[in-house]
């Protein structure tokens, strides 16, 4: 789960069965079906970027899956950045507030 203090919002990602977004503002929640969402995976790491004020997804499996997505609140966006670690499972990801990245 990535927590934005942007949104006011916790925005919980369902990506066993399908790719979905749940955000709670409160007691109320609401499910969000965008258009475009990462293909659905396991074992995957996300962070929060407080700078940018979006959600980061990268890696997973079944497949091993290298590809990097950004939650923004209301849609998923596929990103390619120039630098990129190895396709991974069952990692970690942090947020460095210190340099913003």
């Amino acid at each position: 789960m990535g927590k934005s203090r942007a949104f006011g919002l916790a925005v919980l990602l369902v990506l066993a069965v399908m790719i979905s977004a749940v955000q709670a503002a409160g007691q109320n929640w609401t499910r969000r079906m965008p258009v475009i969402s990462p293909p659905v995976r396991s074992n995957h790491a996300m962070v929060y970027d407080a700078a940018r004020q979006r959600v980061i997804l990268f890696g997973g499996s079944p497949l091993l899956w290298n590809d990097t997505w950004e939650w923004d609140g209301n849609n998923w966006k596929k990103r390619n950045p120039k630098a990129s670690p190895p396709a991974r499972i069952s990692h970690a990801m942090a947020y460095d507030a210190a340099r913003h990245r």
